[in-house]
């Protein structure tokens, strides 16, 4: 299992980085209801983090969210965050990545009768990228973002 998932980030990897190849979250066409509910928070999501707006970053966010990114210098690798410091290591990642690019979902599945999604991206960090790994939830203000992995 481990292989395959080794093998497949190295191919989205590979087309991501062929001119072309690579779009964004915002080209990617959605119907409507939980799909294009959670394309707008992911694009909020995006928009707040290239403005450096940690306040509309963290409404995109569940009230206890999971952060786990496994890359150096942002988490220890295999750490996972909740709440507090999820805006410390957004911050951090900003300073380090400035600009971010979300791709277009390599999957998308919406779960238990549309209140639950997971979304999948290539994301672009100025001249890196990483796969990036959605958990949302609908709750009663919408859809927030309960947990992120980065990998």
């Amino acid at each position: 299992m481990r292989i395959w998932r080794v093998a497949s980030i190295l191919f989205l990897l590979f087309f991501a980085s062929v001119p072309g190849c690579y779009r964004s979250l915002k080209d990617y066409p959605v119907k409507d209801g939980p799909e294009k509910e959670v394309k707008n928070v992911l694009l909020t999501f995006e928009r707040a983090y290239n403005d450096k707006d940690l306040n509309s970053l963290a409404r995109c966010f569940d009230a206890f969210p999971i952060l786990e990114v496994d890359i150096p210098g942002i988490l220890p690798p295999g750490e996972m965050v909740g709440k507090e410091e999820v805006e410390e290591a957004l911050s951090l990642a900003m300073k380090r990545f400035p600009k971010i690019t979300l791709g277009e979902p390599t999957v998308f599945l919406t779960l238990d009768s549309g209140n639950k999604a997971v979304m999948e991206v290539v994301s672009r960090f100025e001249d890196s990228a990483y796969p990036i790994k959605f958990s949302m939830m609908r709750d009663t203000g919408g859809w927030v973002i309960k947990k992120m992995v980065i990998y």
